[in-house]
């Protein structure tokens, strides 16, 4: 089941930083209404059989996003890009998460610092990987403020106008470090897709 990002705007709601002291958002909320979107109807594409799986290398290109907590508050979401290569020979699967953005109360804030890499596999198709690095946001006091992660990607091949040209599924998890400086933990309901670019 997709469970869409928030999208609960608060009267008022307004950015907490100025946009000298923190990279400004990549995403409004229509973003966040076409990711709720295309990550259910990606969800919804029939998986790949084996068989069927493409072979050589192929790289999808997507989103990701996920209601989260920040130091236990739970207003917050991340949503971000997504690019995902499998090399079906060796059942590899590499790339990375990047314009990580943060959300809160359904108001994107800001773009954090930090790019996750992908590493997994993808064993006839079932893809399980981990997407790990370091993010860093500017607090509501104009501080840098970091936390490394480790996100759990879990999907599979699907297939939506070609066979095998799509990816979908799960990701969770957050905070790993001892000295963060914030705490991020996604909900457990986030998700991710991608597509080939034809």
């Amino acid at each position: 089941m997709i469970h869409p990002l928030s999208l609960a705007l608060l009267a008022g709601a307004a950015f907490a930083l100025a946009a000298c002291e923190a990279d400004p958002p990549s995403v409004d909320t229509a973003d966040i209404t076409a990711f709720n979107a295309e990550a259910a109807r990606t969800a919804a594409l029939p998986v790949t059989p084996f068989n069927d799986l493409p072979a050589g290398t192929v790289t999808y290109t997507g989103a990701f996003g996920s209601d989260a907590a920040v130091d236990g508050d739970d207003s917050y979401a991340i949503l971000g890009d997504m690019e995902m290569t499998i090399n079906f020979g060796n059942q590899d699967v590499n790339g990375d998460l990047s314009q990580v953005n943060l959300i809160q109360n359904g108001t994107p804030e800001q773009e954090m610092d930090g790019t996750l890499d992908i590493d997994g596999q993808a064993v006839n198709g079932v893809i399980d990987a981990t997407a790990s690095g370091t993010l860093t946001r500017v607090d509501t006091h104009f501080f840098g403020e970091y936390t490394s992660v480790d996100l759990d990607m879990n999907g599979s091949v699907r297939n939506d106008v070609f066979v095998g040209d799509a990816v979908a599924g799960t990701v969770s998890g957050g905070s790993t470090g001892s000295i963060d400086t914030f705490n991020l933990e996604l909900d457990g309901n986030g998700n991710f897709y991608g597509s080939v670019v034809q």
